[in-house]
């Protein structure tokens, strides 16, 4: 899974996660990155 930090694949890695303002702003930027990336193959990223 791509992650653009850590406390986006667990959430408890991260002591400050009950109170973090940022971290949904991880999960949404992780999500618009996987699906523009989904969008292409391995095929279409080396030619």
């Amino acid at each position: 899974p791509l992650s653009m930090n850590i406390c986006v694949l667990d959430r408890e890695s991260c002591e400050r996660s009950s109170h973090c303002t940022v971290h949904p702003l991880w999960v949404e930027l992780r999500d618009i990155v996987s699906k523009h990336l989904s969008r292409y193959s391995l095929k279409d990223l080396i030619e």
